[in-house]
């Protein structure tokens, strides 16, 4: 009943909750808003630390400084990772790692980041149909291939590896 009266006190005179109720509810209730506003706090923090860190990501990024921006964005998913930052900065900065390890042609760790990603645009599944190819993984190229639109002649090449190899070598 103090609570409900608190309340109701509240909705008349916001200001004057505190000294009119005076009580043990109050008090549990003023502890759960601070508590609650606090977790709101560092929510709106952790949010703000992965965007500035993708942010000189893409500055070192675009400026070409490939391993400068690979830092930042590692920085950026392990913060993603912990908070309840929105998974689409998690999944962006997976990419942005993704892409800078392909551009410093670091081609294993490229393609375990190209796997993390949830998105299957042609643009993603050609890219990692790539990686596997130049891991000499060709059954996999193929069937990531084979899901691009245009490349079914390039997927069945990747079927017959004995043969391609055998033609490799003539040159």
């Amino acid at each position: 009943k103090s609570l409900k009266l608190c309340f109701t006190l509240a909705k008349s005179n916001p200001f004057s909750l505190r000294a009119l109720c005076n009580t043990s509810s109050a008090v549990l209730f003023s502890q759960t808003t601070i508590v609650f506003l606090l977790f709101s706090v560092s929510m709106l923090q952790a949010q703000d630390v992965v965007t500035m860190l993708l942010s000189k990501g893409d500055k070192s990024y675009n400026d070409l400084q490939y391993s400068n921006a690979l830092a930042y964005y590692r920085q950026a998913y392990t913060r993603a990772s912990k908070s309840a930052t929105p998974s689409s900065k998690k999944e962006d900065a997976a990419a942005k790692i993704a892409d800078c390890y392909w551009l410093t042609r670091n081609y294993d760790s490229a393609y375990v980041w190209y796997g993390r990603l949830s998105s299957s645009s042609d643009a993603i599944q050609y890219r990692r149909a790539e990686l596997s190819a130049i891991l000499g993984k060709y059954a996999e190229a193929a069937s990531l291939l084979k899901s691009v639109a245009g490349f079914s002649d390039r997927a069945n090449g990747f079927l017959f590896t004995a043969a391609m190899k055998r033609d490799s070598a003539d040159w």
